[in-house]
């Protein structure tokens, strides 16, 4: 927090959500620090827990109403008349960036010898734990992820994988972050939480999944059956009921609220139902 209040600005312009400022992550295995959770993940060898990189420069580009925007805050200049000094050089010297042709990427020939960390009879097992687990009462739901893994090729270009990735599979939300000696390509159509200056967080994660179809027909047909299908509602539910719960630890009494339940959203590749959207007022200001 005092970092980031060195770095606050006078929002100038709501259409435009991020006015530059931090970029950066915080890792799941960090919840150790803020919780006590029996059996939580330790960090593996090398990899970061946190990190973040304040930016003075950004170009913002409005995809529906096809505008662009290029802001520089002066940051860390703290003084008003030499921040005001080192913004205009800023934007002088990004202006003429944007005017030179971009690199071109080559792109990366596919990856082979993937490895997962789980073989077929052990993921089995884990899925035969979970289930006793839940018939136990120990849990109401998991989430078992698998991490897959290769060797990076030495003329591998991590710029270009993200922009193919992209290409590919558009989603609303991504990240390409160069951290030191660990590169971070992200996509996700999915919100996990949003934080305005009012105080107001907003949560919309995504559970159940329909695939597109080139085919009008098939795709509003795979759309309805994803809104009637009972398991996926019941795992929607069962997840909007956890966002409240969370969410009420922070929030003012009374405050969460679910404005649509299991509502149907449509991506390049797939359907899905949201919650949208879980919203609550901090009792904390943040």
């Amino acid at each position: 927090r005092e970092k980031f209040s060195e770095f606050s600005i006078d929002r100038a312009n709501d259409s435009i959500p991020f006015l530059t400022g931090a970029i950066g992550f915080i890792s799941y295995e960090m919840g150790k620090t803020f919780e006590t959770i029996p059996e939580m993940p330790n960090s593996k060898p090398n990899d970061l827990d946190l990190s973040f990189g304040f930016y003075d420069v950004v170009l913002a580009h409005d995809l529906k109403d096809h505008k662009s925007y290029l802001i520089s805050s002066g940051f860390p200049a703290l003084d008003e008349q030499r921040r005001l000094a080192r913004a205009e050089e800023r934007l002088h010297v990004f202006q003429e960036r944007l005017a030179q042709a971009p690199c071109k990427t080559i792109p990366n020939d596919p990856i082979a010898n993937w490895t997962s960390n789980f073989t077929k009879e052990s993921y089995e097992q884990a899925v035969k734990d979970i289930i006793e687990a839940i018939l136990r009462g120990d849990i109401f739901q998991a989430n078992l992820s698998q991490c897959f893994k290769a060797k990076r090729p030495h003329d591998f270009d991590p710029l270009a994988f993200y922009l193919h990735l992209r290409e590919t599979s558009p989603a609303p939300f991504g990240a390409f972050l160069e951290c030191g000696d660990h590169i971070y390509a992200s996509n996700s159509p999915e919100r996990f939480l949003k934080l305005d200056d009012q105080g107001l967080i907003e949560a919309r994660p995504i559970k159940g999944t329909a695939p597109r179809s080139k085919n009008d027909a098939e795709d509003r047909a795979y759309a309805h059956a994803l809104l009637r299908s009972e398991k996926d509602r019941a795992e929607n539910t069962m997840i909007v009921d956890l966002l409240r719960n969370d969410l009420s630890r922070i929030a003012r009494t009374g405050s969460v609220r679910v404005p649509t339940l299991c509502g149907l959203e449509t991506y390049a590749n797939v359907h899905h139902l949201d919650r949208k959207s879980t919203r609550l007022n901090s009792s904390h200001g943040y």
